[in-house]
């Protein structure tokens, strides 16, 4: 785990960053297998040592606590106290989540699933589930469903839309479409939506579907603005769709939804990983390279970014 120990304005020895490191380690070994980051920071405020921490795990969760105290020791006990709290429900929630599922998860068939399930449709909308930042702040190597798993409600107000993607039967269209397809080749399409419902039973606007319970059979997750760093990205680079909307800080406010915990994709992690590791062999070790330069020139990309004073003002805005 990589570890980001300073003081504001007060020093932090040698002794101190080695306790730091050897409690918080020993914390992630007892409820994460792959931690990658942890930032502390230490202040003083009046007569009173702070001790700030931020957890990054694989897993997508971010951990942050603050303890208080008179003594610099005593305060950063009593943030990594809150610390281990936390990672101890996380590591419940994730067993219980676990325990709760019937059968393991298939990694591929996904589709197939979903037109078995809705065998007389010639198309299934499937409504989106936004994902929020999960509280985080920049980009790392992680893979983006380990990320983020903060996202919008399972069940959604009764007159709330949600754009849809679609999949459907090549046979009975003639082109396809960014939301829907397009040209059906014939008429009286059966058409259902993500809890397998027929569309006439829910509403449909444009290529938006109301349905107070969307994703009984499936959902599309929509990571939207992500971390605040590659939010500020998406920001300086633009729209596509329509190519003069503005991305600025009404669309984070509108779309960095975090109000429901999904961990639904946590359990297919070490299966992605090791798939990524098998295609990367196989390239002999191209693909990893490609991704390490990508992240670098990326990384310089968005340092660049940060010096516009206007992009810099976006990215202290972004909580």
């Amino acid at each position: 785990m990589r570890y980001q120990i300073s003081g504001k304005q007060i020093d932090v020895g040698e002794a101190l960053q080695t306790h730091v490191k050897a409690e918080l380690g020993e914390v992630v070994e007892k409820y994460a297998q792959r931690p990658t980051e942890c930032v502390v920071v230490f202040s003083r405020v009046a007569h009173e040592f702070v001790c700030e921490a931020v957890i990054h795990l694989s897993t997508g969760l971010t951990a942050q606590a603050k303890g208080h105290a008179a003594e610099i020791y005593a305060a950063f006990e009593s943030c990594r106290e809150k610390l281990d709290k936390q990672l101890r429900r996380y590591k419940r929630r994730i067993r219980n989540h676990h325990s709760n599922r019937s059968g393991p998860v298939e990694f591929g068939g996904a589709s197939s699933y979903i037109l078995a399930a809705t065998e007389d449709a010639d198309e299934v909308r499937l409504n989106w589930r936004i994902f929020g930042n999960s509280n985080l702040r920049r980009l790392d190597k992680r893979i983006v469903t380990e990320r983020f798993s903060m996202a919008s409600e399972i069940t959604l107000p009764a007159r709330y839309p949600m754009p849809v993607k679609t999949l459907f039967r090549t046979d009975s269209f003639q082109l396809p479409g960014s939301h829907m397809p397009k040209r059906p080749a014939t008429g009286g399409r059966i058409i259902r939506n993500g809890s397998g419902r027929l569309i006439e039973d829910v509403t449909v606007r444009g290529f938006q579907v109301t349905d107070p319970e969307p994703y009984g059979l499936a959902q599309i997750n929509h990571y939207m603005v992500k971390d605040s760093d590659s939010f500020l990205m998406k920001s300086a680079r633009g729209s596509s769709a329509p190519p003069d909307r503005e991305i600025a800080l009404d669309y984070w406010k509108k779309r960095n939804v975090n109000r429901e915990e999904d961990l639904t994709l946590v359990s297919l992690s070490d299966a992605i990983r090791d798939e990524m590791e098998a295609l990367n062999r196989a390239s002999g070790g191209l693909l990893g390279r490609l991704r390490n330069r990508s992240l670098r020139m990326w990384r310089e990309q968005i340092f660049s970014i940060k010096t516009r004073p206007e992009m810099r003002g976006l990215w202290e805005q972004l909580v």
